[in-house]
């Protein structure tokens, strides 16, 4: 098992996410830790509108 200290390792490969992941991050505001380990995240077109929907809770969208 490898483990990481945050502020140590940055990847710099793209890195996708899925909205479940994402919202996962997002809502217990943890989306810091995906900006400080990776240079570059793309969200795809498809995952932006899944966490803009209208049942996507207020406080994931806020923190999108």
């Amino acid at each position: 098992m490898m483990f990481f200290i945050m502020g140590q390792i940055t990847l710099n490969k793209p890195v996708f996410y899925d909205t479940d992941c994402l919202e996962c991050f997002l809502f217990v505001d943890a989306g810091h830790i995906l900006e400080e380990l990776f240079s570059k995240i793309i969200i795809p077109e498809q995952v932006y509108s899944e966490i803009m929907a209208e049942n996507t809770p207020a406080i994931v969208k806020k923190k999108f």
